[in-house]
């Protein structure tokens, strides 16, 4: 159905009860605005998980360029898996009307949080915000920018840990109805930055800007400009500094910087998380590459550090020995030995105690500084590993094995791809295995799957195919479509699990929905023969073609031959010659074998005895007998 939204544009509704897809059961609204409403619903094909759907504006699916791009734009979101990001699932399609499919968190935006709070403590914005920054560093890597960064659109989870969602797909949809409505409303003023007020073309900048206006706004109570003439102030003015002088402060004002080379690098900049190890690393490649001048700078501070230790000490010692002297001068003019030798004793007693208390502050101190140094150390070593692994410069992340922070989710899967392939370090499938356990113990899918791998195969751990079973289940239960195709062949063959078709058929069922194409091939094959399910040639030529158009041979040779004997579709030997054609182009004999029947016969093809004893021969160089018994016939 249509409604109108708050901005009076046509969006498509849900209401509750509906079943979209034949998957997604409706079951109450969660909101609505100007770019489509989102409704809560269960996923009746993922054990009734419970989702978020998002309705598009009908005026964005009207536009075909304005779907298309929209349609692109949810492939590439789709890619983005973090830990921090509210995963997109899939793009659907009910009756014509397509909607996305988003993890549902239950939780609060951060901007109704920030209505109760009022403002946020310095620490309390890090502990909150480092997780986005480490999103939006991320997604920015895999040159995705959100542009569309605000409180709005972030969600705080009941246990405090925060998401960002509408990753890419905001951005898409805000660009689409301005396009097509001729209106403005590309972003959110109040966290706009300067160039995206200009209309400059997309880049991280402008995310680290909306961020360091998302965290004045968590340290002030309002973001930088909210009264007057917003876009005159966000590209002309500076916003009104903050209080506090920490580094952080410093670092967010930097962030609303007009001029986008003095803004921090990235979000987690702007935390100061890894602002000052940054610096120096620029410093030392910029000046010295040969020398380690941070090594040198913290030498440096280590060395000052101890030097005003010594002073102090020496301070003392001075003071402690003035006070004594006093005293047995004092003690001397009234010829008293005894105070004199208490008083020997105190200044004594006193040194003592001063030179210890004083030592251990230094050694506390000193400690205080290595630590930090050391964390620092790793956290910049760990996100310079990550991107290497990312840029597929395994090389550079290989060297930084050693300091990285092995309890690191991305870290450890990174690991074991290395171990596995010899990316970097030596191919040794043993470590590769021992990386993926740690990964998907931690609940990483893709580790999860692979480690399933491992254990059909018997590779570095003894054949075993319930375990295999068991760690398909779970990236299956996360829905990974390879793990569910897996799922499928296992429920068929009876391979770690009881023989079930019925199952089989259902995993198999889950990983075509996601675009498996051999899992699309195998579903085609059960409907066009009736097992488990159906008969039903139409859902057969839908699932074939699907597959076929992902490059499936099988599926293309099955189509083939639904178009030639008109099973589920009008009969149509020019589209059989056309779907034998690709299948046999990727050596598939039965196809080859069909191709050259059609051109002996001049089915749908004028007839070609030429071509036929070519695609005769592909197919009985390949052993066909069929083949080879129409090319001892052609010879005649």
């Amino acid at each position: 159905m249509i409604t109108n939204t708050i901005n009076n544009d046509k969006t498509i509704a849900g209401s509750i009860g509906t079943m979209l897809a034949g998957r997604y059961h409706i079951l109450r609204q969660l909101g609505e605005g100007g770019m489509g409403s989102v409704w809560l619903a269960e996923d009746r094909q993922l054990d009734n998980r419970k989702v978020a759907i998002k309705m598009l504006p009908s005026i964005v699916v009207t536009d075909k360029r304005a779907y298309q791009q929209l349609k692109s734009e949810a492939l590439v979101s789709l890619k983005l898996v973090h830990p921090n990001i509210v995963t997109l699932r899939a793009f659907e399609e009910n009756n014509g009307a397509p909607f996305l499919v988003m993890d549902y968190i239950e939780g609060q935006t951060l901007s109704d949080y920030l209505a109760v709070k009022g403002k946020l403590s310095e620490a309390e914005t890090i502990k909150l915000l480092k997780p986005i920054a480490a999103a939006l560093d991320y997604a920015h890597g895999e040159k995705v920018i959100h542009r569309d960064v605000k409180p709005s659109n972030i969600i705080i989870r009941k246990d405090g840990h925060p998401f960002i969602l509408d990753f890419g797909i905001a951005r898409e949809i805000q660009e689409s109805m301005t396009r097509v409505t001729g209106r403005t409303i590309s972003g959110t003023l109040l966290y706009m930055s300067p160039e995206q007020l200009r209309g400059a073309p997309p880049t991280p900048a402008q995310d680290v800007y909306s961020f360091a206006s998302m965290c004045y706004e968590c340290l002030k109570g309002e973001p930088p400009f909210t009264r007057g003439n917003i876009v005159y102030q966000i590209i002309n003015e500076q916003p009104t500094p903050l209080m506090s002088r920490s580094q952080f402060a410093k670092m967010v004002m930097a962030g609303l910087s007009k001029d986008v080379k003095k803004r921090p690098k990235r979000c987690a900049m702007v935390l100061g998380v890894d602002f000052s190890v940054t610096l120096i690393n620029e410093w030392s490649n910029k000046i010295l590459g040969m020398f380690n001048i941070r090594k040198m700078l913290w030498g440096a501070g280590a060395i000052m550090l101890v030097a005003y230790v010594g002073v102090l000490l020496c301070g003392i010692s001075a003071n402690a020995k003035k006070s004594a002297a006093e005293h047995i001068e004092s003690a001397d003019l009234k010829g008293n030995d005894a105070v004199r030798n208490e008083a020997g004793f105190a200044r004594r007693h006193r040194k003592a105690v001063s030179l210890r208390d004083r030592d251990n502050d230094a050694k506390i101190a000193l400690e205080s500084i290595k630590s930090e140094k050391e964390k620092m150390r790793k956290e910049e070593a760990t996100q310079r590993f990550l991107d290497a692994c990312r840029e597929e410069k395994y090389e550079v992340a290989a060297s930084l094995i050693n300091l990285i922070d092995l309890d690191n989710i991305d870290v450890q899967f990174n690991l074991a791809v290395m171990y596995e392939n010899g990316e970097g370090v030596e191919k040794d499938v043993f470590k590769a295995v021992k990386w993926y356990r740690k990964a998907a113990e931690r609940g990483n899918t893709y580790a999860q799957f692979n480690l399933g791998l491992a254990y059909i195969q018997g590779k570095a751990v003894k054949q075993d195919e319930v375990e295999a079973f068991k760690w398909f289940y779970k990236a299956a239960d996360q829905g990974y479509a390879a793990a569910q195709y897996n799922l499928g062949v296992m429920y068929r063959d009876g391979r770690g699990v009881t023989e079930n078709e019925s199952e089989a058929v259902k995993w198999y069922r889950k990983a075509a929905e996601q675009g498996h194409a051999v899992a699309q091939y195998i579903l085609a094959l059960y409907y066009m023969k009736g097992e488990v399910i159906g008969p039903s040639d139409i859902e057969a030529v839908n699932w074939f073609r699907k597959a076929a158009e992902q490059g499936e041979a099988g599926a293309q040779y099955c189509l083939g031959v639904m178009y030639n004997d008109g099973r589920g579709v009008s009969k149509d030997y020019k589209e059989a010659v056309n779907w034998y054609h690709k299948s046999a182009e990727q050596g598939y004999i039965k196809a080859q074998y069909n191709l050259g029947v059609m051109y002996w016969y001049g089915y749908g093809v004028l007839k070609n005895w030429t071509e036929a004893k070519k695609w005769f021969n592909r197919a009985a160089e390949q052993g066909d007998e069929r083949a080879q018994k129409a090319l001892r016939e052609l010879s005649w």
